[in-house]
């Protein structure tokens, strides 16, 4: 599933085609925005957005044989709720 499927998903259930897409948009972009200031994004029974902390590594550069080590980064991470897991395991249909 995409985006433009999602706006589709929307309009079956009576929204305007442009409607559903301002509506999705405007979504993602304060999922974003919360994310970019570091914020936890909790969805109830759907999931959690988060930003960890990867740690750096060490890595040899395999022409020079140099030794280096990456900084830390910083990337999005989405952990599903146990309510959206166990729908998922069971197969159970949203559209019910």
């Amino acid at each position: 599933m995409v985006k433009a499927d999602i706006v589709s998903a929307l309009c079956e259930k009576g929204y305007y085609k442009n409607q559903a897409n301002d509506v999705v948009d405007e979504v993602l972009q304060i999922i974003r925005d919360a994310l970019v200031r570091g914020e936890q994004v909790q969805l109830r029974g759907f999931g959690t957005f988060e930003v960890k902390t990867r740690k750096g590594r060490n890595s040899k550069n395999i022409s020079t044989g140099e030794m280096r080590v990456s900084s830390d980064s910083k990337v999005p991470t989405f952990r599903a709720s146990n309510s959206l897991k166990e729908d998922v395991r069971a197969g159970t249909d949203s559209q019910q």
